[in-house]
């Protein structure tokens, strides 16, 4: 069986939902499409930009074969906002378009890591 995956930034043209937090991708916002087919089943996924952030950061601490779960990354995410946020134990917003959470460690990580390779292309 054929196995293929695809992955492109893009500008949204439409509304997509974004396959991590689920809050929609606003049209002429740019989000990550990830196209796939893994043993005979087909993944279509988009991401916005702070969500790809999230999710290589959780790759960082629990490694690149991990496949994640919703729950999973929310956990983790929940846990690294502990040390950010001083209402974490009483907030009942979406914890991944939080804007305390663009100041995690581990994403900030992520970010210096962006920053470098831009520069060096």
């Amino acid at each position: 069986m054929t196995n293929f995956e695809r992955q492109d930034w893009r500008c949204a043209r439409k509304s997509h939902k974004c396959s991590l937090c689920g809050e929609t991708i606003q049209s002429g916002e740019l989000y990550l499409r990830c196209v796939a087919m893994i043993d005979g089943e087909f993944y279509d996924n988009c991401y916005h930009e702070g969500c790809t952030d999230i999710l290589e950061a959780f790759d960082d601490e629990y490694g690149h074969d991990k496949e994640y779960t919703f729950d999973g990354v929310e956990d983790w995410l929940r846990d690294q906002c502990q040390d950010v946020c001083k209402k974490w134990q009483d907030c009942h917003c979406n914890v991944f378009r939080c804007d305390a959470i663009r100041s995690i460690p581990a994403i900030m990580e992520v970010k210096r890591r962006a920053r470098e390779m831009e520069e060096y292309e």
